[in-house]
């Protein structure tokens, strides 16, 4: 990975992932309040630390005890099934299975609840909710079809953790830049936003296939780097968009865009709240703790 990847790659797909992703953000929506909602995502964030000794390190291990080893994606199960006695790599392989079927249950749920409720709906807003629940049978199949017929051209890439950082460098930058955009300017309008989706992720999907699929490469650009094009592409048609359109009222973007004032009100309601319960304060402390793993390790 190159190193200015990090700033024009990883910190895209992470905010991606964390912010507007709806694996996660169904969850959190799911919190019983706000701040089981900020306790929640800020734990998941320390879950992600461990992973360095759990995924990173026992793959830098089977460099030296497996050198001959040819598919990087049989590292895990070769080490798992030669190292591990029998309970452990059932147990182990039984979580594994367990997180993979999680991981695809959110996405087809995720799948079928965008179909359902934001085109369905809006476009037949009479539709009954037995065919709401037809609807999303049928998007819920149709993506696993997809996912079928698609998982072939996996098998062209390196690996398979390669191939799902590529696809999200160039698919998902768009979403990041209207996210942000949307929420640190009020000038943002939604018709930019809906503009930006609607060119710059079928663009991406395009300059996916011919830059990163060998079959179909015109020319190569690392992904990381891709990723960064896309988002500052993404930035210029939002303001630019946005500065030709008419404006939104400020009723629609008061509780939207970020600004002083709330960061000040918030200051004071979480006045009289326990450090422990703070999210701000666990918010630091995970920085600290990253902070302190990544210049270890580094």
């Amino acid at each position: 990975m190159p190193w200015p990847g990090l700033l024009t790659g990883v910190l895209v797909i992470g905010t991606y992932y964390w912010t507007t992703n709806q694996v996660v953000v169904q969850r959190t929506l799911g919190a019983k309040s706000l701040d089981h909602g900020r306790w929640g995502a800020i734990f998941a964030g320390f879950l992600k630390i461990p992973l360095l000794f759990l995924m990173i390190l026992p793959g830098a291990m089977a460099l030296v005890l497996y050198p001959n080893l040819d598919n990087p994606d049989l590292v895990f199960p070769t080490l798992a099934f030669d190292l591990l006695p029998e309970g452990i790599r059932g147990l182990i392989l039984a979580a594994v299975v367990a997180a993979i079927t999680s991981t695809v249950d959110s996405v087809l749920n995720s799948a079928s609840t965008l179909v359902t409720m934001d085109f369905v709906q809006t476009f037949r807003p009479e539709t009954t909710q037995r065919g709401l629940v037809f609807a999303g049978r049928v998007a819920t199949v149709g993506a696993l079809i997809f996912a079928v017929a698609w998982a072939p051209q996996i098998a062209r890439f390196g690996t398979l953790y390669g191939y799902l950082q590529s696809v999200l460098s160039f698919v998902t930058p768009p979403i990041v830049a209207t996210f942000l955009l949307g929420i640190a300017w009020n000038r943002t309008s939604a018709t930019a936003a809906f503009t930006t989706l609607a060119t710059m992720i079928p663009l991406g999907v395009v300059g996916f296939v011919f830059t990163q699929i060998p079959s179909t490469q015109i020319f190569e650009i690392q992904f990381l780097y891709g990723a960064g094009v896309s988002f500052a592409l993404s930035i210029l048609l939002l303001v630019a968009v946005s500065l030709v359109t008419a404006p939104p009222s400020a009723e629609v973007v008061e509780n939207l865009t970020w600004r002083p004032e709330l960061w000040r009100k918030e200051t004071e309601e979480l006045r009289g709240t326990p450090w422990y319960l703070n999210y701000r304060y666990m918010s630091i402390a995970l920085l600290v703790v990253t902070g302190i793993v990544v210049v270890w390790w580094a």
